[in-house]
């Protein structure tokens, strides 16, 4: 905003900062943080279901959707998505670890217990992003602005995401019972399905960071 990086340090316009809303999201953010760290830390997991929420909120304080027309609609569903994004990423990173600490059974039945919950809650993540897509694209002419090609590109990790994630569950999971080479290729899929969260995750910044679905 200054044209300087001497503007950082600038009392008047880190006021001008922290009173908008991406303060607020900032804010609500290091809460957030700070409530999940301690959840952690004290072993109370309420704290870090807050801390959770919490961050999920903070999307929605700035950004695309808190100045859409429709924000009574997209703000829910985008805090939706964030969460549903939440739970994904910290489960797959669960299931590589306790696969490789746990016997093939208990890891069998922790697989067990996330699919069941995961085959309910995935679905929503797609269905919020079509309807997010639906609520903020004005017209089909931004997906050949660079908005629209990211989003395309969001679209086509996640379904390969589904596909790695749908060979964990038929396939590779039912066998973690079994140990052997079971356990190493499940592990090696969830590896690549937290790259695969991570790339959508870049995608996502630089397509809301840096452009806008009304430059069309």
């Amino acid at each position: 905003m200054t044209g300087t990086l001497s503007g950082a340090a600038d009392p008047e316009m880190l006021a001008i900062a922290l009173r908008s809303s991406a303060g607020a999201a900032f804010a609500v953010t290091l809460l957030g943080i700070a409530l999940v760290a301690t959840g952690c830390r004290l072993a109370v997991s309420a704290l870090g279901v807050c801390g959770a929420l919490l961050l999920a909120v903070a999307f929605t304080l700035t950004g695309h959707t808190s100045t859409s027309p429709q924000r009574i609609l997209a703000a829910p569903l985008l805090g939706s998505h964030v969460l549903i994004v939440q739970f994904w990423l910290g489960a797959v990173v669960g299931l590589y670890i306790a696969c490789a600490h746990e016997s093939g059974t208990a890891a069998a039945r922790i697989v067990a217990r996330f699919s069941a919950v995961a085959v309910w809650v995935v679905p929503g993540l797609f269905v919020a992003g079509v309807v997010l897509t639906i609520l903020l694209v004005p017209n089909l002419a931004v997906f050949r602005q660079p908005y629209g090609e990211l989003l395309l590109t969001k679209a086509s990790l996640f379904a390969l995401l589904l596909g790695f994630a749908a060979v964990n569950k038929w396939r590779l999971g039912p066998g973690l019972a079994a140990g052997g080479a079971g356990v190493a290729r499940f592990r090696s899929v969830v590896a690549v399905e937290y790259l695969l969260i991570c790339a959508v995750l870049a995608a996502t910044a630089i397509m809301t960071g840096l452009y806008s679905p009304e430059a069309a």
